[in-house]
């Protein structure tokens, strides 16, 4: 990069390189709105074990609605659900004294392209009479892009210059360069790119074919990372047609993927042509074309419901169609949140099934009434199959372990008798007491249900025994037992007699 000057006599005017920008009086005034406004887009986000999530006004630091309004300020925040939410490891705003975004900036001169990453520090005084907040901006760092060296930016890993001299010696090691640059160079949640002047790319030679300046929509929307402004557009040849065919998702990430050689559609892409329009209408991106190939669709639903669990639903989709397995599911759950879950059973449910030798051409079969009742008696007959003494065993025990039955007035506590039991009590509580069934059989430790005495074959508490200690209470999900479960359990424990190992 050069630029025209005075020569030190100022006699005439001499051709000598371009100053990057050096400090924050550098930065125009337009990138400094731009980043500034950014900043006011903020939400800072907190998490705790006790309350979950909150949300914070990047502001006045002060906690937001469940619309993400911020009252104190009157400001509704119009991009709670992108990256402009800024993951804070502080528990409480007062205690937060600063934080930084990150932007980048294409600078083009003289053909040569400059990226700045530029930090926005937010600077918060929380003694002063009147809480402020002020912006201080500095260049985090430059990088002089050029095709040749962008396997040495790699940002924050400079210690991999090893592999980088191995590139140069060896041509043939350039693949496995590019997976490390791609690997270490995800930008942070707040990493932005000021995209008001992508359109003077065009004047590069190094940009002048790769059409990123078409991504300027994508880019606001803070889709990016470093290697998606560097090394896709200029490296990869596929960025270029990806974004002529509207594939926008994937030229971002073209790096990443593994595309066929061949002239046609479906040989480069791996899926029939006919799939392309619905490709683009939904702009696909890179993990929703590997669930197209798994599984082609043009149900953009039924892709969201694959990308629960692919790894299980690959396998299934052996055995049921996924578009029928999806409303069955829908059928028996309605909460979005447990479908994973209810996915991950029914892939354990089919390999009981094939364990077992079922016909699984058998809709009643492979979509039972009951599901879950179902699911308990093929887990429970596998455990049996697989160790056929296990069940006698925990039977066994329980009669000794029957001598600790307790109860008063609303509870009572006795031990689990077989692996039925304990897989309906895991079921029930949806925790992985089934999973204890062998350290049970074995006297290594214990399971007792408790109950409410009106209700005994409802679950409510499982305990877990050792040495004749109460080692583990768990309600439903894992939570912790209440006051007056405590003390009940308490009470048993002083007159429980301890059952260990070798005395059954």
């Amino acid at each position: 990069m050069r630029q025209l000057v005075y020569d030190d006599d100022f006699k005439e005017i001499v051709s000598e390189k371009i100053k990057y920008w050096q400090n924050a009086s550098d930065i125009p005034k337009k990138v400094k709105d731009y980043i500034t406004n950014i900043s006011n887009e903020l939400i800072f986000r907190t998490y705790n074990d006790e309350y979950g999530y909150k949300d914070y006004c990047s502001n006045c630091l002060k906690e937001l609605d469940v619309n993400h309004y911020c009252e104190h300020c009157q400001k509704s925040y119009t991009n709670a659900n992108k990256k402009y939410i800024v993951y804070l490891r502080q528990q409480y705003m007062s205690d937060m004294k600063y934080t930084s975004s990150y932007t980048y900036v294409f600078d083009v001169v003289d053909d040569e392209v400059v990226l700045y990453n530029i930090e926005n520090k937010l600077n918060y005084d929380h003694l002063a009479p009147l809480k402020y907040k002020e912006s201080t901006f500095s260049i985090a760092s430059i990088y002089d892009v050029k095709k040749d060296s962008l396997y040495e930016r790699i940002e924050g890993h400079p210690l991999e210059y090893s592999k980088i001299e191995e590139f140069f010696n060896n041509p043939e090691a350039g693949e496995k360069i590019t997976d490390i640059y791609v690997e270490f160079c995800l930008p942070n949640d707040n990493q932005f790119l000021y995209v008001d002047n992508l359109d003077e790319l065009k004047k590069s030679s190094l940009y002048k074919y790769s059409q990123i300046w078409q991504l300027k929509n994508k880019f606001n929307n803070n889709d990016i990372t470093l290697s998606s402004l560097t090394y896709n557009p200029i490296c990869c040849k596929e960025f270029e047609y990806l974004i002529k065919m509207q594939l926008y998702n994937l030229a971002i990430s073209c790096s990443e993927m593994n595309f066929g050689k061949g002239k046609n559609f479906k040989d480069i892409f791996g899926i029939d042509k006919k799939y392309y329009k619905f490709m683009k209408d939904i702009d696909i991106t890179n993990k929703q074309y590997d669930l197209l190939k798994m599984y082609p669709t043009t149900d953009f639903d039924l892709l969201n419901f694959i990308a629960k669990d692919k790894y299980s639903l690959e396998m299934l989709k052996e055995y049921v169609k996924l578009e029928d397995l999806k409303k069955y599911i829908e059928s028996q759950e309605d909460s979005e949140d447990h479908i994973r879950k209810y996915i991950s059973d029914y892939y354990d449910y089919i390999n009981g099934l094939i364990m077992l030798g079922a016909d699984l051409k058998d809709k009643k079969v492979l979509y039972p009434k009951n599901f879950y009742e179902e699911h308990d008696r093929v887990s429970a007959e596998v455990m049996i199959v697989e160790n056929p003494d296990l069940d006698q065993k925990i039977h066994d025990l329980s009669n000794v372990l029957s001598l600790n039955v307790y109860e008063n007035d609303e509870y009572i506590i006795f031990p689990a008798d077989s692996i039925s039991s304990m897989i309906d009590e895991s079921s029930q509580q949806q925790n992985c007491v089934r999973t204890y069934c062998e350290r049970v059989g074995k006297n290594d430790c214990q399971i007792y249900f408790m109950r409410n005495k009106n209700a005994k074959d409802k679950s409510l508490v499982t305990v877990e025994v050792r040495d004749g200690k109460v080692v583990q209470a768990r309600t439903k999900f894992n939570k912790d037992i209440d006051s007056r479960q405590r003390k009940f359990l308490s009470d048993w424990e002083k007159v429980m007699i301890p059952i260990i190992k070798g005395d059954n």
